[in-house]
């Protein structure tokens, strides 16, 4: 509704020394940071209140390959080279994993080194009883003592360089606590980052890992 009631102002006014115009993109601007906050809003909520029981089975390569699938023209764009080694299932969720591995990959872009070519790297560990992916990058980084911060709610690092809501993390670190796993992450400045989750291993014989 703003955004329309800008644009008919904007018709019937006169903007000779183009103001109107300027002042115009600051409101879409607004417009368009709002509703990325309340869209991630309603996602963190979905992933809190939401009464489906935690069980299942995640295919961890299909949500990859979802994931990787919503960000090929961001991909492409930065030139970016994904490796992906095999990937197991796991106890989960394979909708919202994929949505873990879309906001790590987003963050992996968006952090990019200008003076690199982004390359992204995605391994699984098995252990006794869970099992461990990492999503290495070799961006911007960041200073350890904030490796716990950044998983906050509206927590950010770079507020005024990149554009964001903070509730991204937020919604990843909700989203593996579910089933029954722990996220975590580890940089340094200039260096890039590893974010790591984990999830509950399938019992023997349940499905191939």
């Amino acid at each position: 509704m703003v955004n329309i009631y800008t644009h008919l102002i904007l018709k019937s006014v006169a903007d000779p020394d183009g103001k109107l115009n300027q002042f115009s993109t600051f409101v879409q601007q607004g417009v368009s940071r709002m509703e990325m906050l309340i869209h991630d809003l309603l996602t963190f909520s979905r992933t809190i209140h939401t009464e489906q029981p935690p069980a299942g089975i995640a295919d961890l390569s299909e949500a990859l390959a979802e994931s990787v699938s919503v960000l090929k023209d961001r991909i492409e764009e930065a030139g970016a080279l994904v490796r992906i080694e095999p990937l197991p299932a796991a106890r989960g969720d394979t909708a919202q994993i994929a949505h873990v591995f879309q906001n790590l990959l987003s963050n992996a872009l968006k952090y990019r080194s200008e003076e690199r070519t982004p390359e992204i790297s995605i391994r699984a560990q098995r252990k006794t009883d869970d099992v461990i992916i990492s999503v290495t990058d070799n961006g911007i980084g960041f200073e350890p003592e904030y490796a716990d911060r950044i998983f906050g709610l509206f927590k950010r690092l770079h507020k005024d360089a990149y554009p964001g809501t903070g509730l991204g993390l937020a919604i990843c670190k909700r989203i593996v606590e579910r089933y029954g796993g722990r996220i975590w992450a580890e940089g340094n400045p200039g260096e890039g980052a590893t974010f790591y989750f984990s999830l509950p291993r399938l019992p023997e014989g349940s499905r191939s890992e």
